[in-house]
């Protein structure tokens, strides 16, 4: 009896197979696909994309880096320099994921020691360490002089400093949800190549406006265009949007067109 034929492996995973095995969607490889990032090697019969091996280890990459917040065009340069060393990616990677570690371990050891005091006594806790700890270790009372010093005769400084003595750990905490709940909108449009004076951009400008009005001082538009202006003017604002290391370059200034497009609106 003939030997039954031996059936060709298969040329690579289809897209959904990929989607489903990285977790994400078949939108997200079809955008990595239209801008280059990511282009499956074959085609099927039925001209269906194929993902061979070597595109899913660049998936995992790429995967990677947009965890640790990097820029698509960024990661596309990073994986497509002919002279870069896989090793040292490897090594910038997991230095930066120990970090990202290291941080929300410090943010757990803070809502455990929350909840250990929640559960003995009944109450939250309102000391000046846990309003530090609520906000991730950023300390306000280390801006005071400098705040006091720019802005001291300012209403809005005025405001927000009878606003904010009277918050809790608990106020904090809510406001930093908020503001980052934006940041990471801002951030995704950004990623995306979105237009800053578009109708999505302008409503995180006015989401944010509404978020300094609501917490701090009030906040009417020509006031946001000066932040967005300060954003790019003083380098320790410009690393909380374009990264300490400069790995989200151009992001700072993008949300300053963004602010200055909500306030030509009046």
């Amino acid at each position: 009896m003939d030997d039954a034929p031996s059936t060709p492996p298969p040329a690579g995973r289809t897209v959904a197979q990929v989607a489903k095995l990285a977790g994400i969607t078949v939108r997200t490889l079809h955008h990595y696909d239209q801008i280059g990032l990511l282009a499956p090697s074959a085609r099927s019969d039925a001209a269906y994309r194929l993902y061979s091996e070597a595109d899913v280890t660049r998936l995992r990459e790429i995967l990677t880096w947009r965890r640790l917040d990097v820029p698509l065009a960024q990661i596309a340069q990073l994986l497509d320099d002919p002279a870069i060393d896989r090793d040292e990616v490897l090594r910038r990677q997991r230095s930066l994921v120990a970090r990202r570690i290291d941080e929300l371990r410090g943010l757990e050891a803070a809502i455990d020691r929350a909840l250990d005091h929640t559960a003995e006594t009944g109450a939250t806790m309102d000391t000046d360490q846990d309003i530090i700890d609520a906000l991730g270790g950023f300390d306000p009372a280390d801006h005071d002089a400098e705040a006091r010093e720019r802005w001291g005769d300012t209403d809005a400084f005025r405001e927000s400093t009878r606003r904010t003595k009277e918050y809790t750990a608990d106020d904090w905490r809510r406001s930093k949800v908020e503001a980052e709940s934006i940041h990471e909108a801002l951030a995704a449009l950004w990623q995306a190549g979105a237009d800053p004076a578009g109708d999505e951009a302008l409503a995180q400008a006015e989401a944010f406006r509404a978020h300094v009005t609501r917490w701090f001082y009030d906040c009417p538009p020509e006031l946001l265009r000066g932040l967005g202006e300060m954003y790019v003017a003083d380098p320790r604002f410009t690393a909380t949007y374009d990264g300490p290391h400069g790995e989200r370059a151009g992001f700072a200034a993008w949300v300053r067109d963004a602010w200055a497009a909500r306030a030509d609106q009046g």
